[in-house]
């Protein structure tokens, strides 16, 4: 994973991402064992960040998706040097292509690595902005695992469809019988492989790509919607701050497509007729929300993440 990740040895390291987040604590680890300079931030601010990139030459970023929508969000993105990053890592959430394209464009796509993986360190798949680019949205290849996808009788699915994500570790040491260490709770396990929750798939060579979260999923109308797909082009809209959509009960569907949107300062609030307008092009009629609602924010977790379930 290190070889993938192109760490180096005595570099200078800036967590975006709090300590406690599984990112940042892993980073923050390999850090002491390389001789490296470690700089945190106590909140993440995209304008800090970008000043302190600048300022102290930091050259090994690890964050969220979140935090690299915001500093492109930035004006001060545009004229802060960032030569002196030799990567730029970024895990814990599906980053809208566009926003990754642009940090590509901006510092080259060598230097732009995702990481896909979980708190449970059972397997990962890392790809670099090259692979993207000629896989554009996919987290890449599998390199300490195994990885299948299986319906939900157990069955590998054909390249190309979606199932649930299962993973055979290929690391020692690793416990499959508990979640976390010391934790009662189990991951969900079928033949030496186990799942975490992700839904995605497999093209033909190999590289892997996810659709969302198995508890996210929205079934309206008996077709399948991933809130991802649906919040990324709401975010680009003019004058939305974040967005978050869940299903919501609907006598006619079970779930119907709810979005819940925070607008930036003098922003006006769009009617759900408006908003429907402004997504038909880019999204299939049964995918568009049917009920929206404002709020004045839409906190987030310190890694960035917003919980769904706290929504639904």
């Amino acid at each position: 994973l290190n070889s993938a990740l192109k760490r180096l040895p005595r570099a200078r390291v800036f967590i975006m991402t709090p300590l406690s987040h599984g990112a940042g604590a892993a980073t923050a680890y390999m850090a002491a064992f390389e001789e490296t300079q470690v700089t945190t931030l106590e909140k993440f601010d995209p304008e800090v960040a970008l000043w302190a990139i600048e300022k102290f030459e930091l050259e090994q970023i690890t964050t969220v998706p979140t935090m690299m929508h915001r500093m492109l969000r930035s004006p001060r993105f545009a004229t802060t040097s960032l030569e002196s990053i030799k990567s730029i890592v970024h895990t814990g959430g599906h980053a809208d292509p566009a926003d990754k394209e642009a940090w590509i464009n901006r510092i080259g796509p060598e230097k732009v690595l995702e990481v896909w993986g979980s708190s449970e360190s059972v397997g990962h798949a890392v790809i670099s902005g090259e692979e993207w680019l000629a896989h554009r949205g996919s987290v890449g290849k599998p390199v300490n695992c195994r990885a299948s996808i299986l319906d939900p009788d157990g069955k590998e699915v054909p390249t190309g469809e979606i199932g649930e994500i299962f993973v055979q570790p290929l690391i020692p040491r690793v416990n499959l019988d508990r979640k976390y260490y010391k934790s009662d709770l189990r991951m969900k396990s079928l033949n030496g492989y186990v799942s975490f929750g992700d839904l995605g798939y497999l093209d033909k060579d190999g590289y892997l790509y996810i659709a969302g979260r198995v508890d996210d999923l929205i079934i309206t109308g008996g077709a399948n919607v991933y809130p991802d797909e649906v919040e990324i082009p709401i975010r680009r809209l003019a004058g939305v701050e974040d967005c978050v959509v869940v299903g919501k009960s609907d006598r006619e569907l079970n779930l119907a497509v709810h979005a819940v949107i925070s607008l930036m300062p003098g922003a006006k609030e769009m009617s759900i007729g408006e908003l429907r307008s402004a997504l038909s092009g880019e999204l299939s009629a049964y995918k568009l929300p049917r009920s929206v609602e404002y709020r004045s924010e839409l906190p987030r977790t310190d890694a960035g993440k917003i919980r769904r379930k706290s929504y639904r």
